[in-house]
This record gives structure tokens, C-alpha cells and sequence, in this order.
């Protein structure tokens, strides 16, 4: 469905991201770029170095020793937090010290940054959209048809630093292991099979044992 060339799904992704940015115009330029960096920076470290955060916990020991299946997303959860908490410092500190009246140009600078976050926001919510299997066609037809479904998704893969390709890759990988686990398992028990002498062998060599 469109409206004057441009798909609902573009006008309803804008016209919400405008609205949601109001917030900006309120808390000014200086809270906006905090907000701006505490989930931006925070994201793009994470999806970074969260392997390197938990190497570097279990190397100190600094806290109970985290596995490699868990290493992820724990150091995903760690970084984001501690960016959050030292941003969200920094936040109560300017607001303690900046005066109550906040000027024009900041407002719109405010505005600037809030519609970048949502943007950033909306990244990658879109991403993840693409990558799961339930909504997998209506992502075909959104990215066919709609102009900021495709780019808005490439701007959500490069934010988490991941290589669609390799997913796919090692994902068929991980079917073809289990296939090759199963074949083996099968070839096994038939192997099994064939070794178990049949119940008529058995009452045959029980019957020339008798006689």
C-alpha cells in the first residue's frame, strides 16, 4: 500500500520516529548526547568486545568463571550496563551544574540527536524482524517494497558487527554435523542389527543342539 509514492511501512517508520524524538526538543542537545552515546556506544562496544570483557574478568577472576557458550551475551549484558551507569553519572552531574532554561539551538540539536537515536532504535528492531524465521516473508516483501526496510536492516547488521553470510554459514554447518551425527548413529544400530543373530537362527542352533 502506498501513499504519494512512498510505502505505509516508510511513512509510519518516519512519522513515528519524528514523533518519539519530541522528547528531544525538551531535554535539550548536552541530555540528548548522552542519551544518544549511552545506547549507541553502548551497543557498538558490546557487540564488540564481549568476549574480550568476560577473557579479561576470568583472567582477574574477579568473578565467578563464565563458560565460552555464555560469553556472549553476559559480556554483551556487562558492557551496556557499566556504559549506562558511568553515562547516566556524567548525565546527573552536567544537569546538577546547567542552569533550568534550555535555548533554541540546543533544542534542535536536542531534536537532531533523539531522531538519530530512534533511528538507531529502529535499526535494530529491523534486523532482528529480517532474521527471524516467523517473519521471514513478510521481510522479503517489506525489503522489495519499501525504501528504508534494507538500508535501516544493513545499518542494524554493521551496528551488531555481524556477517549475515557467516551465520548462514555456520548454521548449515551445524545441520550438516547433526545430519552427519545421525547417519552415523544410524549406520550403528544397523551395524548392531545385522550382528544380532534372528530368533528363528537362534531356535534353529537350539533345535541341532538337541539332536
Amino acid at each position: 500500500m502506498e501513499f504519494m509514492g512512498f510505502h505505509m511501512v516508510d511513512i509510519g517508520i518516519v512519522a513515528l520516529i519524528a514523533f518519539l524524538a519530541i522528547k528531544g526538543l525538551v531535554n535539550g542537545f548536552t541530555k540528548e548526547l548522552l542519551n544518544f552515546l549511552s545506547i549507541v556506544g553502548g551497543v557498538l562496544l558490546a557487540a564488540r568486545y564481549n568476549t574480550d570483557t568476560v577473557a579479561l574478568l576470568n583472567a582477574q577472576n574477579l568473578i565467578p568463571h563464565i563458560s565460552d557458550s555464555f560469553a556472549k551475551p553476559v559480556g554483551f549484558i556487562l558492557i551496556i550496563l557499566a556504559v549506562f551507569i558511568i553515562l547516566g553519572l556524567i548525565s546527573s552531574v552536567i544537569s546538577s551544574l546547567s542552569s533550568g532554561t534550555t535555548g533554541i539551538l540546543s533544542r534542535i540539536a536536542g531534536y537532531v540527536l533523539s531522531a538519530a537515536r530512534y533511528v538507531f532504535i529502529f535499526s535494530l528492531i529491523i534486523f532482528g524482524v529480517s532474521q527471524s524465521d516467523f517473519f521471514e516473508k513478510s521481510a522479503t516483501t517489506f525489503e522489495k517494497e519499501t525504501q528504508l526496510f534494507k538500508p535501516m536492516r544493513d545499518i542494524g547488521r554493521q551496528i551488531l558487527n555481524i556477517d549475515i553470510n557467516q551465520t548462514s554459514t555456520e548454521a548449515n554447518e551445524t545441520v550438516e554435523t547433526n545430519m552427519s551425527k545421525e547417519e552415523s548413529n544410524s549406520t550403528i544400530e544397523s551395524n548392531i542389527n545385522r550382528q544380532k543373530p534372528s530368533s528363528i537362527e537362534v531356535a534353529e542352533s537350539n533345535s541341532s543342539t538337541n539332536e
